[in-house]
């Protein structure tokens, strides 16, 4: 799963998103995937 903000993320904000894509990624291919990564955000 790759996620791509509309804003700069603070390091809190990075790490919730991530655990949420994880728990996402997991449920959307019944617990084969767990990957997320973050792309750089715009401007």
């Amino acid at each position: 799963m790759t996620v791509t903000p509309l804003r700069r993320f603070s390091r809190g904000d990075r790490t919730t998103v991530a655990e949420q894509g994880r728990a996402l990624a997991a449920f959307l291919s019944d617990g084969d995937g767990h990957r997320v990564e973050i792309a750089a955000s715009p401007g």
